[in-house]
């Protein structure tokens, strides 16, 4: 693959300053506003004296540049991050802003400001969020901006290439690929680096990164590739073939005088995690059948219509094995046993769909209500109750049958570390449209890399998903 022309690489690594600034604008701005918002909401309806506002905009200006500093430093300005980064770059801003709302409220008694604490209090708790919600609108709006050259020759390049163009987190532009032998040359003492090469190409594609993904760790082409391009100040990423890492809390550490790191990472799914994960799917699933209570009595009275029951439950396998009942309103005829076994027994090509995933597009058993509930979704409501009751949780693995074990393989231990969910990973990539291998892969994915926040970016995502109906059936 040709690297990109030097005009595009131009304008990819002109764009590529921009980040930084809407960032710390977007922090300002959000400062700002919570400031304003509590200011008027002060002057509006508590009737505060407009000269007890006086000396906001000095320590606003001053709390703001002091608050953007701190930011830099940490690197909360850089270049594009992946999701895990942002994640923890807005608990550090929360924890930060939160630490200046504390100062604040020790200094003002002190420096004799007259405007009321709970005035202050609003203002904080107005622009912490403001903050926040405007760091995440500037990421998903910014385009991709970063130009990257990327080195290697193998499969380990071509999926980090994938994932770098394709990635809806990744503000990444692809310049090219070159292998590592490109910038090689034999020589009697055995291959050394073509320093001038390397210069032409940096000149000519002008990237702001250059990501190695070598086939094997340890190569010494690889090795004297770094070292030259760390001797021209470039910023070097490395990704590494090994797979199976969960990399839901990876910490890097360093040694004195040495040039080792060691990559590691800590678990989130061990007991205290499944606390914190049970806890939020009380308060979370208590508030959703409160509200959907209605809607499930409604649709309970339609599916009865028939003669039959509102609700069954199929045998699953959750968390450890265990099995449990999983609960959905009935959506196929009473006699759906017989139904699916007579078409099975005398359709070759129905009974091979079912046997690849057990499933059916065109299922003569489902009813007309019943297409509706599953194209919506909505015949998987009274999940809620499993999940209440402790069988399932409201995000992970989807609950599968007994005879489904063997497909996963050794990727089983992986489903067995997390409740089943009502929605999951394979929910929102895509549903029935994917294979099962891919299911089987993100279900491990999912078990290596759980976390609260990741929970709550598939329950949004998942919003998104039943809107568009894409994938159900």
């Amino acid at each position: 693959m040709k690297l990109g022309v030097a005009r595009e690489a131009v304008r990819s690594k002109a764009t590529d300053g921009a980040g930084p600034v809407l960032l710390a604008t977007a922090d300002a701005a959000g400062l700002a506003l919570g400031f304003g918002a509590a200011a008027a909401i002060s002057l509006l309806l508590v009737s505060t004296p407009v000269e007890e506002f006086g000396f906001w905009p000095r320590r606003l200006l001053a709390l703001g540049a002091a608050l953007i500093l701190v930011f830099a430093l940490l690197g909360h300005y850089g270049r594009g991050r992946s999701w895990q980064n942002q994640r923890r770059e807005a608990g550090q801003a929360a924890l930060l802003l939160a630490g200046a709302a504390v100062l604040d409220a020790v200094a003002l008694p002190a420096e004799g400001v007259p405007v009321p604490v709970e005035v202050m209090a609003l203002a904080w708790l107005t622009a912490i969020p403001l903050v926040l919600g405007a760091r995440l609108a500037v990421r998903a709006l910014r385009p991709r901006m970063v130009p990257v050259m990327l080195v290697g020759s193998g499969a380990n390049a071509l999926d980090a290439a994938a994932v770098l163009r394709t990635s809806r987190e990744s503000h990444y532009s692809v310049l090219g690929i070159l292998p590592p032998e490109h910038f090689l040359r034999d020589s009697l003492a055995g291959p050394v680096l073509a320093e001038d090469e390397l210069d032409a190409v940096l000149a000519a594609s002008s990237p702001s990164l250059v990501v190695i993904a070598p086939e094997t760790l340890g190569s010494g082409s690889e090795q004297m590739l770094i070292e030259a391009l760390d001797r021209r100040g470039m910023e070097v990423a490395l990704v590494p073939p090994t797979r199976g890492l969960g990399s839901g809390d990876l910490e890097l550490d360093s040694f004195f005088t040495h040039d080792l790191v060691m990559l590691s990472c800590r678990r989130r799914n061990g007991q205290p995690g499944m606390i914190a994960k049970r806890l939020f799917d009380i308060v979370a699933t208590s508030l959703l059948l409160l509200f959907f209570a209605p809607l499930m009595g409604i649709i309970a009275l339609l599916v009865k219509m028939d003669g039959g029951p509102a609700m069954f439950g199929h045998t699953r396998i959750g968390r450890h094995g265990r099995e449990f009942k999983c609960l959905k309103f009935r959506t196929m005829v009473t006699d759906a046993d017989k139904v699916l076994e007579d078409l099975l027994a005398r359709d070759p090509a129905a009974r091979a769909e079912w046997e690849k995933d057990f499933k059916l597009r065109k299922d003569p058993r489902i009813t007309r209500i019943g297409s509706f509930l599953r194209r919506s979704s909505l015949d998987e409501l009274p999940q809620l109750l499993n999940v209440l009751k402790g069988d399932m949780s409201l995000v992970g693995p989807r609950p599968i049958v007994r005879k489904e074990i063997e497909r996963y393989g050794d990727a089983i231990r992986y489903y067995f570390m997390c409740p089943s969910g009502i929605t999951g990973l394979w929910q929102v990539s895509g549903r029935n449209d994917t294979t099962y291998e891919r299911r089987v892969a993100l279900d491990s994915w999912y078990a290596r890399n759980w976390s609260l926040w990741l929970d709550i970016v598939i329950l949004l995502r998942t919003v998104k998903v039943l809107l568009n109906r894409s994938g159900a059936y």
